[in-house]
């Protein structure tokens, strides 16, 4: 399996963010093992490129009628056919459907994202020029699971892309049809994009694509899933509105339990405590129980045991608490490095490992410590 470890020049963001508090290039040629001169060269090219803009293409509600323009970008034609069904055609479009089902599970439990999308891809000329509701949503199927695999992979920004087509050919299908299915398919894949925003740290694009999905499921009398507002929390907390954050991801643990989605305690903590012990009053305690539940409960390389690992390393880190923060340094340098496939978990643990190096008061190390969350070398892709 091809190891996903960060180059030292996608750390850009982080080396700009570090000189500007006036921590040494040569404290950071040591960390990285590379020369101040570098460490000074990555920080000025990263703020003289500048984060990638927004994408220019809009973005839809559900219930806005299909643009024919936009055919040619979704591989669709320009205006519904009249589809004669025969058998043969039905067996196909049933092979196809379970081929990129199965695939998709597949490549999800081995963890395996950039292969699942490669092999996604492959199956793409398969669906052809499509031209009613179902071979529309096939399409759609593909390129919400091709969204999903570039997002846990943090490739934000191609994410980003696949999602909003997929909510495009969503959207085609459901108004040829109006089956329910298709806009509960829409939302999901405004919460993919919107999730992909996030871990590029744009939280106004996200809360943009939320709207979206929280406006598909009224028009449809659909209740809005705990991950709607974990995800708003998020885009909160990225702001600085953690009142706010901290109320949108009880919601959030609230929801999991009224629309029975959890299937372990564990997926209820990742939902609201994880976060919310990192705000107001630490809770590194909280935080430690929250890594021990999800270790029970997800085993210890999966991608759940990471992310609680370094929600409450950040925590231990923020506190103004030696024993803490000693243990907090002492858990993340005894763990073993997260899975080859989860490249910002990568970006995570080598920026929060180098935390007590930086000579951070209690101030600055907390903002670091938020910061490092969201850092993400492969974003830009």
């Amino acid at each position: 399996m091809r190891r996903s470890e960060p180059k030292l020049s996608q750390f850009g963001p982080a080396f700009a963010w570090l000189l500007e508090k006036e921590v040494s290039s040569s404290r950071l040629a040591s960390l990285f093992q590379t020369t101040p001169e570098n460490i000074r060269l990555i920080a000025f090219r990263w703020k003289s490129g500048g984060t990638p803009p927004a994408s220019s293409s809009k973005e839809f509600q559900l219930n806005d009628d299909p643009e024919p323009e936009l055919a040619d970008s979704l591989g669709i034609r320009p205006s519904p056919d009249e589809v004669v069904r025969t058998p043969a055609g039905k067996r196909k479009l049933d092979w196809l459907t379970s081929a990129i089902e199965s695939t998709a599970a597949q490549h999800i439990q081995q963890y395996t994202y950039l292969e699942g999308h490669r092999a996604l891809r492959g199956l793409l000329p398969q669906i052809g020029y499509a031209s009613d509701a179902r071979r529309i949503a096939l399409s759609a199927r593909l390129h919400q699971h091709a969204a999903w695999f570039l997002v846990h992979a943090g490739q934000c920004f191609s994410a980003t892309e696949e999602a909003r087509k997929a909510q495009d050919l969503w959207r085609r299908a459901y108004h040829e049809s109006r089956y329910k299915e298709y806009a509960e398919r829409f939302i999901q894949s405004a919460l993919i994009g919107s999730n992909a925003w996030l871990l590029a740290r744009r939280p106004d694009e996200a809360l943009q694509t939320l709207e979206l999905a929280r406006s598909a499921a009224e028009s449809i009398g659909a209740p809005r899933g705990s991950d709607h507002f974990r995800q708003r929390g998020v885009a909160l907390f990225q702001r600085f509105d953690d009142d706010n954050a901290r109320a949108a991801f009880r919601e959030s643990a609230e929801a999991m339990e009224r629309l029975n989605e959890a299937t372990t305690p564990a997926q209820i903590s990742m939902s609201g405590s994880r976060y919310t012990n990192l705000l107001g009053s630490l809770n590194w305690d909280g935080a430690a129980e929250v890594l021990a539940l999800a270790r029970r409960d997800f085993g210890p390389q999966s991608l759940e045991v990471s992310m609680a690992l370094h929600w409450a390393v950040a925590c231990g880190v923020s506190t103004d608490s030696s024993p803490a923060i000693q243990e907090a340094t002492d858990l993340i340098t005894a763990e073993p490095l997260p899975a080859p496939q989860f490249g910002h978990q990568l970006t995570i643990r080598k920026l929060l490992a180098i935390t007590p190096e930086l000579g951070f008061d209690a101030r600055l190390r907390r903002f670091w410590a938020r910061r490092t969350l969201y850092e993400n070398a492969f974003r830009n892709r």
